[in-house]
């Protein structure tokens, strides 16, 4: 027998054998052909995507509740070495907005809502209205449905949690520095305002989107604060 190391995961490949003794060798065989398993893939294990016209690699972690998650924000440069680590922040978006550049926390405003769910542009749409967060018009809630949804802006096989899965998490922390300390490294991220699309960077509240809906113009989300969730 021979061992064969350093192939690749779920490749063909084809060999030809020989016989070999004192009387000589043998002719060569017809062509075998051998394919090598794929890794199953466990969480825990790194994804890689395309992400702003970019390859990156992120890893993945098992929350408190039980499911998979990324380890860091869309946008973040690294997994959170400590609380207010600017570098883990990553991207705000608008909900229901694609990977179109509008995420980035230094991107252009634009006070000029979209009718479509692609505006066609990197800037963040600023509402003429405080009590108003939607950018769009008329409003729809299909837009980060996972892989149903119009924007979804995660990875193939991902998608923004639901508020359900979010409580599932949360009921295991107390506070902001409290999410810190578990597995999925919460940093005070901030928001980016609606009504003036002024970034919120005073360090103290970590806004996360959920998939979840209510109504036509309400979108579930989850602050995390020094003193609560």
């Amino acid at each position: 027998s021979q061992t064969v190391s350093g192939l690749n995961q779920n490749q063909t490949y084809f060999y030809r054998v020989r016989a070999q003794n004192a009387g000589g060798i043998s002719p060569n065989s017809y062509p075998v052909s051998v394919t090598t398993t794929a890794k199953i893939w466990a969480c825990g294990d790194d994804i890689q995507f395309n992400y702003m016209g970019n390859l990156v690699s992120y890893g993945t972690v098992v929350g408190r509740s039980g499911q998979c998650w990324m380890d860091r924000n869309l946008g973040a440069e690294q997994v959170a070495s400590e609380l207010e680590d600017v570098a883990s922040y990553g991207d705000l978006f608008q909900w229901g907005r694609a990977d179109d550049g509008h995420q980035r926390r230094d991107s252009e405003i634009s006070p000029v809502l979209s009718a479509k769910n692609q505006p066609g542009h990197d800037k963040f749409i600023k509402t003429p209205s405080t009590s108003d967060p939607y950018w769009r018009i008329p409003m729809t809630q299909r837009l980060w449905q996972g892989d149903a949804g119009d924007n979804d802006p995660c990875p193939p096989g991902w998608r923004v949690p639901s508020k359900e899965e979010w409580e599932a998490e949360m009921i295991h922390y107390h506070n902001l520095d409290d999410a810190f300390q578990g597995p999925l490294k919460i940093t005070p991220s901030n928001f980016r305002l609606f009504s003036t699309g002024n970034v919120r960077d005073d360090a103290d509240w970590g806004s996360y989107w959920t998939s979840t809906t209510e109504g036509v113009t309400t979108a579930w989300g989850i602050i995390f604060s020094e003193h609560l969730i």
